[in-house]
């Protein structure tokens, strides 16, 4: 069997996700990467929108062989910071992309996942039907792993403790969202026992 590359993958990906404002870019091209080595970060936006990327609502690039252009970090930073409006104070409209088969996730990451990881997959590959799934995220990184059907907060983790229900409190009452559960895996050494079992949520 034929193994396929990331770039097959990516761009397979991409085809399929519910977004239409999305570019894939491959460094490897000279015309890009001298496109990210500009000075004038506003020119690289107005190129990005002649290629067909629409600024003024959610957007996803897709950037292949990264480590060829040294200036693609702060560009990239420039464009979040620039153009990524309001997000500190609302549920993120963004898809967060999770494979429908945990066995196909191991074999395109390989060790680059953590355990925790691939349980948080698992967890969404069960809300999947169970409505529509949103997530919270910060600029600082601070968040909530998936809002369901708008009303209902859930935080995956691996070995849940007490202080994991206790920030997933203080975010949920931050966005108005009163029902909230932690999801586990195993039991911590300290006893903390107060979540769902991520092996049945439902």
């Amino acid at each position: 069997m034929r193994r396929v590359g990331k770039s097959t993958a990516v761009k397979y990906i991409l085809q399929r996700v519910a977004h239409s404002n999305y570019l894939y870019l491959d460094c490897e091209r000279i015309e890009i990467r001298v496109l990210f080595n500009g000075a004038n970060y506003e020119d690289i936006k107005d190129e990005l929108g002649l290629m067909g990327l629409d600024f003024s609502k959610s957007a996803v690039i897709a950037l292949d062989e990264i480590q060829l252009v040294e200036n693609l970090p702060s560009v990239i930073k420039y464009l979040y910071d620039t153009y990524d409006i309001n997000i500190d104070k609302e549920i993120s409209q963004q898809t967060k992309l999770y494979f429908a088969d945990t066995g196909i996730l191991n074999i395109l990451a390989g060790e680059q996942l953590s355990s925790g990881q691939i349980f948080e997959n698992a967890i969404a590959i069960q809300l999947k039907n169970q409505g529509k799934i949103q997530y919270y995220q910060k600029k600082t990184g601070q968040g909530i792993d998936f809002i369901l059907n708008g009303d209902t907060a859930l935080e995956v983790k691996e070995t849940p403790i007490q202080q994991d229900k206790q920030t997933l409190e203080q975010r949920t009452l931050a966005i108005d969202i009163n029902k909230y559960f932690v999801v586990g895996r195993k039991h911590s050494n300290n006893g903390f026992s107060d979540f769902i079992w991520g092996g049945n949520i439902f």
